[in-house]
């Protein structure tokens, strides 16, 4: 290809030359470079807040995934439970075996009429840490989702239910499943709407009747004592109980000479958890599977715990 003429030559470099002029001008550049630290940190902020917006709403709804997995692993496990239309203790029946081939650490059942309280009780002996972070089914979420734990007998406890007194705890989930109603015993209201519960076992089944309630520190060291060295030191104990509780059960319980045998369930304050809310109860009667006996003849039972255990099963197995 020829060459261009001079004269156009010289003015491709004019322009060219207009060109770099404009380019290299000082008042352009500095334009440039003002736009570019104006929108800087601007631009940096829009994506921290962005990324800080998708990791919370990540967080929001993996914690909302964990709540709902926690709680779907106890709503399968309710079809082991059976009662029928009767209105006697011995009734309420549990199917052990199926529930030891999900998890043989099984010692009871715990359920309290008109809560949510409808749950299987495990143990380890010495150990009460493992089902603070693992279900029933042994699953734990790990650190960013609710925990539902399990509903565990204390590891000082034997697991047949034998001391004199037996503690069970269990999470105060937000979402107020597991223990979390034990707070609002606090009130006398629900105290006394609220007192009777069942625990069921392989070798028997016990109906259980609430006579303190208290708020406790967790670190108590004579908090959880399974057994006493005398009847007096029990009496002594319960006693204690009965005059430190947050409400006064109505109708009145058992004299605490009278009682010799114990349950404590335990959960956390909501607000401290350094703090335990924990409601006593005592043993009403007991239905023993070997024998086929009852503790102290009082066999019947309240039919409509009976028909509302039934629907807590038919609602909440899937």
């Amino acid at each position: 290809m020829g060459r261009l003429p001079r004269d156009s030559q010289n003015r491709a470099a004019v322009h060219r030359g207009s060109h770099a002029r404009v380019a290299s001008s000082p008042q352009h550049s500095a334009s440039h470079a003002q736009k570019r630290k104006g929108s800087g940190p601007w631009t940096v902020v829009l994506v921290v807040a962005l990324l800080v917006l998708l990791v919370s709403a990540g967080c929001l709804a993996y914690l909302g995934l964990s709540y709902w997995q926690g709680q779907r692993v106890y709503d399968r496990l309710e079809d082991a439970v059976e009662v029928s239309e009767s209105t006697q203790l011995a009734d309420f029946k549990v199917d052990w075996s199926a529930l030891a081939e999900i998890n043989p650490d099984v010692v009871g059942w715990i359920y309290v009429p008109g809560t949510i309280i409808n749950y299987p009780i495990v143990h380890r002996a010495g150990d009460d840490s493992y089902y603070l972070t693992h279900n029933f089914n042994g699953e734990t979420v790990g650190d960013f989702g609710a925990e539902y734990g399990a509903i565990m007998l204390s590891g000082a406890n034997s697991g047949d239910f034998s001391d004199e007194a037996n503690f069970i705890y269990g999470h105060h989930m937000s979402n107020g499943m597991m223990f979390a109603c034990l707070q609002d015993f606090a009130e006398a209201d629900e105290f006394n709407a609220h007192r009777e519960a069942y625990v069921l076992t392989p070798e028997g089944n016990y109906l259980l009747s609430s006579f303190a309630i208290i708020r406790a520190a967790g670190n108590e060291a004579e908090l959880v004592s399974p057994n006493f060295a005398s009847a007096g030191e029990m009496e002594e104990y319960v006693q204690g109980k009965m005059d430190h509780s947050l409400v006064t059960p109505d109708p009145a319980s058992s004299s605490a000479q009278e009682i010799d045998k114990v349950f404590a369930l335990i959960t956390c304050d909501s607000s401290n958890n350094t703090y335990r809310y924990i409601p006593f109860f005592e043993v009403v009667d007991y239905y023993s599977f070997a024998d086929g006996s009852y503790l102290t003849g009082k066999s019947l039972v309240d039919h409509g715990d009976l028909v509302e255990i039934g629907d807590a099963v038919a609602d909440r197995v899937s």
